[in-house]
């Protein structure tokens, strides 16, 4: 991935190394496991990275892309909303002919 803001996106991690400094930036949709396997990453290089969470961004992250731009992202992970909905599972069977 091109080191470009614009490559941003809140549905994932990303890990941005520079010669002096490595950054972990957590997008508000990242999972988990895509956290997880960003400092993995960082584990490989022996980084120590500064953890940033989208929306508190040092400059130093900004310049490092080449100055701030917008990336793909969506209205909904700004919503707080969202939280007050737990995940639900849904069983669908069709075991007695139909599908219930």
């Amino acid at each position: 991935v091109m080191p470009k803001a614009g490559a941003l996106n809140s549905n994932d991690a990303f890990v941005l190394k520079t010669p002096s400094a490595a950054y972990l930036w957590v997008g508000a949709g990242a999972s988990e496991a895509e956290k997880t396997g960003a400092l993995e990453l960082l584990r490989v290089l022996r980084a120590q990275p500064v953890q940033v969470a989208e929306g508190s961004e040092p400059d130093s992250f900004w310049e490092a892309l080449g100055g701030k731009a917008a990336y793909r992202t969506s209205p909904r992970l700004k919503d707080k909303k969202m939280d007050a909905h737990p995940p639900r599972l849904f069983a669908c069977s069709n075991k007695i002919g139909r599908f219930v």
